[in-house]
């Protein structure tokens, strides 16, 4: 994956300027750490109760190891992959996340240009602090994550203005009508509509380059959401929008969005295989198999256990992802080896926007793929298409 040569310039005088050696994401990892106020960076690797679920993500890719073939010609490798209307560099897909201005004043415009640059997709979160408009007009290739609210014309207005823009893939995330127990929020008073209280304050006084990247945006906000402000009926806009989340949604609601929605249609936070069984016959083109990071149901199963329960074949007919603790070339290549279509990552490119702004988020993206083209070399496959289960076997516990 090339980058320009600005950008590369850039990277690297920032990198030596600042006495770092970025060579992994655990690396961007520790810097975003040093970046952020303590409270935003416990927001961000913030996980359920007592955080098995996101443990038990890392620990079941953990869990696989690989089984190299040799005397193959590998001397060039293909990493591309096709999804529906686009091809991406790569089998990965940068994840929706919230509210992203957060971390780095240019937000959701710098994933999305740092994707487009990239060729890779990205979904943009409804919860977003950047309209979808502009966003759009950043990378016209950009997906969407929706909501089915309470109120069917809030989402289908979302939907209208998908579809002005030529958006051509609608990600519905399923798993999140009831926020996770965060304790690490909770314990720092963290809360939308966000209220300072003295201890952010010192906290973020703590950060002076955060606090002045901050500070130079306008107020973070949902972009998305002005529209139904009249609505609050004297509410903040983010408790309006919380209050529509639908705790009572059913199939029927996914038929509804599959039949509103004239594109690809991808059902997000599913795991159970009855449930990737039923989206297949609603005619739903793909699902993410996820538990969100392991930030809302504690000892659930991760998306890559999910991904072995699935009917043998069943990845032929549907496109399947898997998110949680992607953080090797390894990890996608064994997702690919059991049949996904790729997988999602959304704590890596923030630790990315958070570290440097777009050219970190770029750099993720360059981390991830090198170490993809290097492991695809030493296990034996000239390309993505060739990995299989053959490849792979579980770890003797």
């Amino acid at each position: 994956m090339q980058t320009s040569t600005t950008t590369e310039k850039r990277s690297l005088f920032s990198w030596w300027d600042l006495g770092e050696n970025l060579i992994d994401i655990s690396d961007y990892q520790a810097l975003a750490k040093r970046r952020l106020p303590k409270f935003l960076f416990d927001f961000l690797e913030g996980d359920a109760e007592d955080g098995f679920a996101r443990s038990n993500n890392a620990q079941s890719l953990n869990s696989v190891q690989l089984m190299p073939q040799r005397l193959v010609d590998v001397g060039e490798v293909q990493t591309k992959v096709d999804y529906w209307q686009e091809r991406a560099s790569m089998p990965l897909v940068l994840a929706p996340t919230a509210l992203t201005r957060m971390f780095h004043h240019q937000g959701e415009l710098a994933v999305a240009c740092a994707a487009e640059k990239q060729s890779v997709p990205y979904v943009l979160s409804t919860m977003s602090s950047v309209a979808l408009e502009d966003v759009y007009a950043a990378n016209p290739n950009t997906w969407f994550q929706l909501y089915a609210y309470r109120d069917r014309a809030i989402s289908q207005r979302l939907i209208q203005r998908v579809v002005e823009q030529q958006g051509r893939v609608l990600c519905v995330t399923l798993d999140a009508f009831e926020g996770g127990n965060r304790q690490a929020d909770r314990r720092n008073g963290l809360r939308l509509p966000f209220k300072a209280s003295l201890k952010h304050i010192t906290d973020a006084a703590r950060r002076p380059k955060w606090s002045a990247d901050y500070l130079r945006g306008e107020p973070i906000n949902l972009a998305n959401m002005k529209e139904v402000q009249a609505q609050a009926d004297g509410t903040s806009l983010f408790e309006y929008v919380a209050s529509q989340m639908n705790p009572s949604l059913t199939w029927d609601d996914i038929h509804w969005i599959r039949d509103s929605f004239p594109g690809t249609v991808i059902l997000k936070g599913l795991l159970h295989p009855q449930d990737v069984l039923k989206a297949k016959a609603l005619g739903v083109d793909g699902v993410v198999l996820s538990n969100h990071g392991g930030r809302q149901l504690d000892h659930s199963i991760s998306g890559f256990q999910a991904l072995q329960l699935l009917p043998k074949g069943l990845s032929n007919d549907i496109k399947v992802f898997i998110d949680g603790e992607i953080r090797r070339g390894t990890d996608i290549v064994k997702a690919m080896c059991l049949g996904a279509a790729g997988c999602f990552v959304g704590r890596p490119y923030l630790y990315g926007l958070a570290a440097h702004g777009q050219p970190g988020v770029e750099a993720i993206l360059d981390i991830l793929n090198s170490e993809l083209v290097r492991n695809l070399k030493l296990i034996g496959c000239a390309s993505i298409s060739e990995l299989n289960a053959g490849l792979v076997m579980a770890r003797e516990t």
